[in-house]
């Protein structure tokens, strides 16, 4: 899909509000707030019907001895857990089902190979406590989308320690950025970073405050960037905790965020037009819906839960 300013420079063409200054006319945080709400409309409604479109997978180590473990940032809702497994030695093929238990039936006894979770709020406590730090806990769950912002500036060096998962320095190249975006950064207290195509780099950065001369960011506090993230030179950046500037929908739904942007706009203006557009809307995402329906064209069978079966005896 197409990155944000594109998507907004299309909706004032289509709603005519391409005039506007910083004291007049539509400014682009509110396109760019229709754009969100067109998505979340999209990711829930596909959700209830396909969930798994959106299912994702994360390795996390566990610490011995340690029952408590957060549940992944971009988890929705922290609500949606599809399953998770454990390692005792962090190898696949060592992974094993947890059951999912309740409070009631916490050990709070001696570490242990692991057999259930219980949830928490954005939490899981693994019951017993894993008696080793060579384990890993995989979590399978239906990830959030990120929140869509325009890119405001490109990063033009970044130090990272490998070793702590740290951020050392990072300075944003000073004129690739104006003040009302430093200013609101700062405000947001994070940014995240992009590639080109809005593929999220790293995210959750803590943003104290961001030097207007030299571009130089001092981070709020210590930050332990995820095992698999990553920020270089050239990155962009995106004002916000868990942010992108470009939709994770697939680029069948830009019609449809774009159709909204226009209808609320034209709403907003009390245009005619508006309600022949809000029909038109309810139709496009019912067609969005229905396709990812049938998004699976292959065979479901019984599923086979002694995977005893599923290995080949040989011979």
């Amino acid at each position: 899909m197409r990155r944000v300013e594109l998507l907004i420079a299309d909706s004032r063409r289509a709603t005519e509000n391409i005039d506007y200054s910083d004291t007049a006319g539509i400014q682009d945080s509110e396109f760019i707030r229709y754009l969100n709400d067109a998505q979340d409309r999209v990711f829930t409604a596909i959700l209830s019907t396909h969930p798994d479109v959106f299912l994702y997978e994360k390795e996390v180590t566990v610490t011995n001895g340690v029952e408590q473990m957060d549940i992944p940032t971009d988890a929705y809702m922290k609500a949606k857990l599809k399953q998770v497994d454990y390692s005792p030695t962090g190898a696949a093929r060592d992974y094993y089902e947890l059951a999912k238990g309740s409070l009631k039936e916490r050990l709070n006894t001696y570490p242990n190979e692991p057999s259930f979770y219980i949830r928490r709020n954005d939490k899981i406590l693994i019951q017993p406590p894993p008696p080793t730090s060579s384990g890993k806990i995989r979590f399978s769950y239906f990830r959030a989308l990120p929140k869509l912002n325009n890119r405001v500036g490109q990063i033009d060096s970044v130090t990272l320690n490998t070793g702590t998962s740290e951020i050392t320095a990072i300075t944003i190249d000073i004129t690739s950025i104006t003040t009302d975006n430093i200013t609101l950064i700062e405000s947001l207290g994070y940014m995240t970073l992009v590639n080109k195509d809005g593929v999220i780099q790293m995210k959750g950065i803590p943003v104290s405050n961001i030097d207007s001369t030299t571009g130089i960011v001092t981070l709020d506090g210590a930050f332990t960037y995820e095992s698999g993230e990553t920020a270089a030179a050239e990155n962009w950046v995106v004002p916000g905790e868990y942010h992108t500037s470009h939709s994770m929908l697939d680029d069948s739904c830009e019609r449809y965020l774009l159709a909204h942007c226009d209808w609320k706009i034209l709403k907003r203006d009390s245009s005619n037009d508006s309600v022949e557009q809000g029909r038109e809307l309810d139709a496009m995402l019912t067609e969005i819906v229905t396709a990812y329906k049938d998004i699976d064209e292959d065979v479901d069978y019984v599923p086979i839960i002694d995977t005893s079966f599923l290995i080949s005896s040989g011979g």
